[in-house]
């Protein structure tokens, strides 16, 4: 009886392992063009990005020879990433003063300095200041450099927003003024001085259109929805106003963390992850770190002006190439879709310089959820006649063990 009992047990992991061999470590499949040569890039499809890790790290490019053996492709990740740099300028406080309707704050650097931003930090949580910025050389001749500029804070249940940077032209002087127009003394933390140099990004537009706006009247705010379709990195929204007048306006980039379905409707939570201004003095473009998202909310505070109308609206983000070698010759697949893949360690990230620019693009098919490896059949679990006859297996062999055990006894 127990030499039984070890068959069937036996025979059952065999029929596990027959199972679980079908389903291969990666979900999805897309097959590649053929390489012509030993480089080429694989600009990433849109929907992909849903379908793997938020880092990327369980993309690969997978191979079967004509021996049927598999081989990997070792990539790059390469993203045409607006790099931005901050040089921090060292200065002093020479002095904080109050004057004839409001207060100043003024700062020397050791040597004449050229800067762009200042990030100004204040106690308070709740302000709408506009700043006036001066620079000089000698602190007898002042030359503006910002004026009317506004700096803002809001906190309570529904918002926690702060906008309190100045952003302007380069300028070369040994000291700057900062006059903020208030009655309130404004409690100044820190100050940072620095020069903020960027490189040149380039861009895919996901959606350019009118997207669902709607008028939030208790809190004096323009809400508009933005729907992706699918999950892709943002990096970048432009925000276009048809209004002929002037305009300065606070806003709040946000995205939908989760959402849940009501008898009112969808309820959805919103996470903040970029806050800026549009002007009608500028081209209205805020950009911020790549963050996936499939919607978004933003929100523009108009205080205590008319709403704007908001015409068109631009989401933008990185484009993201996989730069490979190919060594073999095989038919290759991009597969991806292993919440549990280790980020792969190739030698080619020592010797990024000997990569070429631009190598020939491959292509990408659609995209096979298999479950298998690259390039098999379906999985056998989903062919019925297999499926069936290995039922029909297994009811016949424990039919037959229980037989066996019924003539020992």
């Amino acid at each position: 009886m127990k030499r039984n009992h070890k068959s069937l047990t036996a025979f059952l992991l065999l029929i596990s392992f027959l199972a679980n061999g079908q389903t291969g470590a990666y979900r999805y499949q897309r097959a590649l063009s053929e390489p012509s040569g030993q480089w080429h890039q694989v600009a990433l499809p849109d929907d992909i990005f849903q379908k793997t890790r938020e880092d990327l790290a369980d993309i690969r490019i997978l191979g079967i020879t004509a021996k049927g053996d598999t081989v990997e492709a070792p990539y790059l990740l390469r993203t045409t990433v607006q790099k931005t740099t901050d040089r921090e300028v060292s200065f002093t406080v020479l002095n904080a003063t109050k004057g004839a309707g409001g207060y100043y704050f003024t700062f020397e650097a050791p040597t004449r300095s050229t800067i762009n931003q200042i990030d100004l930090k204040f106690r308070q949580n709740n302000f709408d200041w506009t700043v006036k910025l001066e620079g000089s050389q000698d602190q007898h001749e002042w030359f503006t450099l910002a004026e009317h500029y506004p700096v803002m804070a809001i906190k309570n249940n529904q918002t926690d927003f702060k906008f309190s940077s100045l952003h302007f032209p380069a300028a070369s002087f040994r000291y700057f003024r900062v006059f903020i127009d208030s009655s309130e003394k404004p409690e100044l933390e820190s100050a940072h001085l620095s020069q903020r140099l960027k490189s040149a990004a380039t861009y895919k537009t996901y959606i350019t259109g009118a997207p669902t706006i709607k008028e939030d009247r208790q809190r004096n705010e323009t809400v508009i929805d933005i729907d992706l379709k699918t999950t892709v990195p943002v990096s970048m929204i432009r925000i276009n106003a048809a209004d002929q007048f002037d305009y300065h306006r606070p806003v709040t980039i946000q995205t939908v963390t989760d959402s849940m379905q009501t008898g009112s409707g969808w309820r959805r939570r919103y996470a903040t992850i970029a806050a800026g201004i549009i002007s009608s003095a500028d081209s209205n473009a805020i950009n911020f770190n790549s963050t996936l998202s499939g919607k978004l909310r933003v929100l523009v505070h108009n205080q205590n002006n008319p709403p704007l109308n908001i015409r068109t609206v631009e989401v933008k983000g990185y484009v993201y190439n996989l730069v490979a070698r190919f060594t073999e010759k095989a038919s290759y697949y991009l597969v991806y879709g292993n919440k549990d893949a280790p980020a792969p360690e190739y030698d080619l990230r020592y010797f990024s310089n000997n990569i070429p620019v631009e190598p020939s693009l491959l292509t990408a098919g659609e995209e096979k959820e298999t479950g298998a490896a690259p390039g098999s059949p379906a999985p056998l679990f989903e062919n019925k006649t297999w499926l069936w006859s290995i039922m029909a297996i297994i009811i016949l062999a424990l039919g037959w063990f229980s037989l066996k055990m019924i003539q020992k006894r």
